[in-house]
């Protein structure tokens, strides 16, 4: 079961476009963006682009802990 859900998991991930990719702001309030998915490479490593210092560029300096949600159709995996 468990390879299944990897696999599941992986095809989500290569499949879709972008992620909705959250980060801990200055505040301590979580800030979610949409972001390409520029690179998928399964769940093991994703590219995402932002600018350095634009809200996600600057809460990313400050807390290096992040989390993406891909979705396709009625399924999603996040990575924390």
């Amino acid at each position: 079961m468990k390879k299944d859900m990897i696999s599941k998991a992986n095809a989500i991930v290569n499949t879709s476009s972008e992620g909705y990719f959250s980060v801990i702001n200055g505040q301590g309030y979580p800030e979610t963006a949409t972001r390409s998915n520029i690179r998928p490479n399964g769940i093991t490593s994703c590219f995402f682009t932002t600018g350095k210092d634009g809200p996600m560029g600057t809460a990313l300096k400050s807390n290096g802990k992040t989390s993406v949600c891909f979705r396709k159709e009625n399924d999603n995996v996040t990575l924390i």
